[in-house]
């Protein structure tokens, strides 16, 4: 359990470990229903390897904001690395323009009901959650991938619109059929 003082007693692993230790059933199960579902995302878009950066970072971030914010609250659970991941899809959303639009607004809505839970009902730590945020946001974008070229299929190159970034992949005609169907 992540704690001020003790942490200032020198039991440093606290910052860490507290990801780790859950208030009970309810508490794990939706941190991990959660770490399931934006950690599928952020996995197939970023890697793996960034994925993990950007957990471990938004964990030790979440850490250092509940022991600054809320130093003398014992506090514990993974949702401060978990909001980082949500984050980073924002970031990721962000830097995609039009595209991306869509995924900004499903995780704002996402975090926007975390958070207002996380203020109306007692003994949730939205300093965790904010500090992970925030730190999964700015580590995120430098992290977000080129987004992956679009394929413009034409026969013609001159009757399709190629945008930057497009490749064209000419299909010569296609001989008759020999049964004469089309």
């Amino acid at each position: 359990m992540e704690y001020g003082p003790a942490i200032d007693h020198g039991e440093w692993w606290r910052i860490v470990s507290a990801a780790f230790l859950h208030g009970g059933v309810l508490h794990i199960l939706f941190n991990m229903i959660a770490l399931a579902q934006v950690g599928t995302v952020v996995e197939l878009t970023f890697g793996g390897a960034r994925m993990l950066a950007l957990y471990v970072a938004s964990l030790l971030v979440a850490g250092f904001s509940v022991l600054v914010f809320n130093y003398a609250i014992p506090t514990l659970g993974a949702s401060g690395a978990v909001f980082g991941l949500f984050g980073a899809l924002l970031a990721l959303g962000l830097r995609r323009g039009p595209a991306g639009r869509i995924l900004v607004r499903q995780c704002l809505g996402i975090i926007v009901i975390n958070l207002v839970y996380g203020f109306a009902a007692s003994g949730i730590s939205n300093a965790a959650h904010l500090g992970g945020l925030v730190a999964g946001f700015l580590m995120g974008l430098p992290l977000v991938p080129p987004a992956p070229a679009r394929r413009v299929y034409a026969i013609n190159p001159n009757e399709s619109r190629v945008y930057p970034g497009e490749t064209i992949e000419q299909h010569p005609p296609q001989p008759p059929r020999q049964d004469g169907s089309e």
